[in-house]
């Protein structure tokens, strides 16, 4: 926890009054505050005081994040708001600045969030953030109709429990959801949907899914490629004799796998960011997964200033260089911000929260 003077709240009256807050700025129920609360605000709290009246915060739940071969930490910026008589004093820059600082003080790599609109980027782009995420995990190939004949649909909870996350994370960069927040969706009466190859007697994909009056809802998928994509969709659309309507809201994907628009909009906009904490360990995976890249960077962080310094791609590894001078001779020093490395470590990352859908 954090705030402006050193005197420190009792965490129940933090999260009290920051219920309030969350309450009377984005009109959630106090049900649904209670529960995303108990489960993700704990002691993951920023927080702004002033004789011990809370005027702004921000929430900073935990996440493992997938990028190629490692595992890294990650907090996700959650329901920052101010108090509406206190806005515009520079606060949410002050909360945003300390969560980051929270972030890398407890040794994580990367912080997240999703922006409410495009003015909403603008705002965090000053503090590193890059728009460098994409609407759905990498696919591959078309699907074969026979596909469909060997497949069937099974509803067994603990059996998607089981099987999730069996995507194929060497080429992937994508969110991992803990076990609390697929039990807050179950426990919501959302439909947990598994497709059991008949013929290999095996697991091959899962969705999540609520069924809506006109269509089937699917907010998230866990498939390997675009064949399972197609195949899990197809299935729900013919079970259930809606089409499916996933991710994209302007499609539909009906029983045959295609699909059609229906919004009549071409482009959906981007609103989840990333941006790096720990430099060193976000480009030392980089590098090691591009080991053809050669290049010497001046990176400039003007929020956490311990990722200032000059460093060496090279060879699938990142060397840390002390001063210029250290630099071979007629090489040339790359200026580069905290958000371009960003964008360069998590270009086609792909996250989903679920609720934030």
């Amino acid at each position: 926890m954090q705030g402006l003077i050193d005197k420190t709240m009792e965490l129940k009256d933090v999260l009290t009054q920051a219920k309030q807050i969350w309450h009377e700025i984005f009109g959630d129920s106090r049900e649904f505050i209670e529960h995303y609360f108990s489960l993700f605000a704990k002691d993951k709290i920023v927080y702004l005081e002033k004789s011990e009246r809370i005027y702004g915060f921000c929430l900073l739940p935990a996440y493992n994040f997938s990028i190629f071969r490692d595992v890294i930490k990650a907090d996700y910026v959650s329901g920052l708001c101010v108090a509406d008589d206190e806005r515009r004093k520079g606060y949410g820059k002050l909360l945003v600045s300390n969560a980051m600082r929270y972030s890398f003080d407890n040794g994580h790599q990367i912080v997240f969030l999703i922006a409410q609109d495009n003015e909403t980027m603008q705002f965090y782009q000053q503090f590193g953030f890059a728009s460098c995420c994409i609407n759905n995990r990498k696919v591959f190939k078309d699907i074969n109709d026979v596909f469909l004949e060997t497949h069937t649909l099974d509803f067994d909870y603990k059996t998607f429990l089981k099987n999730y996350d069996c995507g194929d994370i060497q080429s992937q960069k994508y969110l991992l959801h803990e076990r609390k927040t697929l039990d807050m969706y179950h426990e919501s009466g959302y439909t947990f949907v598994n497709v059991v190859d008949d013929e290999n007697e095996g697991f091959s994909a899962g969705a999540i899914l609520i069924e809506e009056e006109e269509y089937v809802n699917v907010v998230e998928l866990n498939v390997k490629n675009h064949i399972q994509k197609t195949i899990i969709l197809s299935l729900i659309a013919d079970r259930y004799e809606k089409n499916v309507r996933y991710k994209e809201p302007y499609k539909e994907y009906n029983s045959e796998g295609l699909y059609m628009d229906v919004l009549n909009k071409s482009k959906r906009d981007i609103l989840q960011m990333i941006r790096v904490i720990d430099v060193d360990t976000c480009l030392s995976i980089f590098a090691s997964n591009h080991p053809y890249i050669d290049a010497i960077l001046r990176i400039e962080d003007n929020w956490i200033t311990e990722n200032n310094k000059i460093v060496w791609i090279k060879d699938g590894k990142l060397l840390i260089l002390d001063k210029a001078e250290d630099v071979p001779g007629q090489r040339e020093i790359k200026d580069t911000t905290i958000k371009q490395i960003s964008a360069l470590c998590f270009a086609n990352s792909y996250l989903t929260l679920l609720f934030d859908e």
